[in-house]
């Protein structure tokens, strides 16, 4: 059975809306055509993910103990362990657990402590880190994860062979925006206000759909250098 998460550890916060299939008849007007079973299932799926990160927010007071906890355990890990190193028997069972699965390397007890000192001593300066700058735990930021929420909603789009583009102006001729920057107007209708962008008007919603593209592409590209160098 998987475990549960801590009890204050996260603190579900009111509720909020979020796309059902209520929305649905709105966003079919907006985007200007009917919509597949599959892509509207994917398209509210995408969205329902991005805004259910907005549901839980962290505990600081909470997270800090667990810190604290986590820095003091790999405090003790780097230590030499001699015999009759007295230690709460928490610890002392997870030391026996941890060379337990180092020992499937067949290493000597002696090669392995190294390695589990390193990884103790890591564990503490990310702990120690984490507690003085809780902001290093978001890992994206609220722009960030909307680019990629755009990002995933055009590739579902391509994917069903339907309007993607995002002119940056309304189509003189007809008045409106590109099908696709009024399907995500539409969308952010359904959405908590902290997660929409570029609402102030569809032209600026517009531009903004094209920045996000940009800023994901440029996402992708950084995370792939990076899968690079570690495979040099």
């Amino acid at each position: 059975m998987p475990s549960r998460t801590p009890r204050g550890l996260v603190r579900k916060m009111a509720r909020r809306p979020t796309i059902s299939d209520d929305a649905r008849a709105v966003v079919e007007v907006a985007y200007g055509r009917p919509l597949a079973d599959a892509a509207w299932e994917r398209i509210k799926a995408s969205t329902n993910r991005f805004v259910s990160e907005d549901q839980l927010t962290p505990n600081l007071k909470e997270l800090r103990q667990r810190l604290t906890s986590l820095s003091k355990a790999a405090d003790y890990f780097e230590r030499e362990f001699p015999n009759g190193l007295p230690a709460p028997t928490t610890l002392k069972k997870l030391h026996r657990s941890l060379l337990k699965e180092l020992s499937i390397l067949d290493l000597e007890v002696a090669t392995v402590m190294p390695y589990l000192q390193t990884l103790a001593r890591v564990s503490r300066i990310l702990a120690d880190y984490s507690l003085h700058n809780p902001e290093c735990l978001d890992a994206l930021s609220r722009d960030e994860l909307w680019d990629i929420w755009i990002a995933d909603l055009t590739g579902i789009a391509q994917r069903e062979r339907l309007p993607s583009g995002a002119r940056k102006d309304s189509d003189k001729t007809t008045g409106q925006a590109s099908p696709f920057v009024r399907l995500v107007n539409a969308l952010q209708r359904f959405i908590p206000p902290s997660r929409r962008r570029f609402i102030h008007s569809i032209d600026g919603l517009a531009t903004g759909v094209s920045r996000a593209r940009k800023n994901y592409k440029k996402m992708k590209e950084e995370l792939l250098a990076g899968q690079e160098q570690l495979s040099d």
